[in-house]
């Protein structure tokens, strides 16, 4: 969960401000959409990425090597194909697609025989409490700042405000997670009354 928590929050706020944050990085110029589109995409593919890596390192701390060995070789044998066929005709964009498309597979396959064959019970807990929620207040916020957001004009207002979006993603996040929030309820309470509830 706090995978998803602080991966969930840049990937939120990197997607949203993407054409601000590649105008920043490359002082002004104008990167066009490809870049922008391709980063966003990258973005998404990495947020998979590592909520994959979470079930493929509990599944080698078990001892159970096979699964994801062979899902990085069949990764092998279909990517490079792939790559050679599409790369061509659509470009980065595409090579974008196929990353996102071979790592949501690899998840997806990872999730049944994870919660097939181990924690069976706890496969909608940490898809909707884990995953799901916390993920749905991240975009509820920034769909209701996008909303409410003041016209900023300078640079460094654009700063704060990118800044602040962030933490208050994190925030809603760590407030959707119910393991998270009721740690951060306890200590909050212990710090700012005392109270050893």
């Amino acid at each position: 969960f706090p995978v998803t928590i602080l991966e969930g929050s840049f990937t939120i706020v990197l997607y949203f401000y993407s054409d601000f944050l590649l105008k920043v990085w490359f002082r002004g110029q104008d990167v066009g959409v490809e870049l922008s589109i391709l980063f966003r995409i990258m973005i998404v593919g990495n947020l998979i990425v590592a909520w994959m890596y979470i079930l493929g390192a509990l599944q080698s701390a078990l001892g159970l090597l096979a699964l994801p060995i062979k899902l990085h070789v069949a990764g092998v044998l279909f990517t490079v194909p792939l790559m050679l066929w599409i790369v061509p005709v659509h470009g980065a964009v595409g090579a974008a697609y196929v990353h996102v498309a071979l790592h949501t597979s690899c998840f997806s396959v990872l999730l049944y025989y994870f919660f097939n064959r181990i924690l069976v019970e706890e496969r909608w807990i940490w898809l909707v409490s884990d995953i799901f929620v916390p993920m749905a207040a991240g975009f509820a916020v920034i769909g209701l700042f996008s909303l409410l957001r003041p016209k900023v004009n300078s640079l460094s207002g654009e700063i704060l405000e990118v800044l602040a979006v962030l933490v208050l993603i994190c925030t809603a996040l760590t407030l959707a997670s119910d393991k998270l929030r009721g740690g951060l309820l306890r200590f909050l309470s212990r710090k700012l009354f005392g109270s050893p509830w």
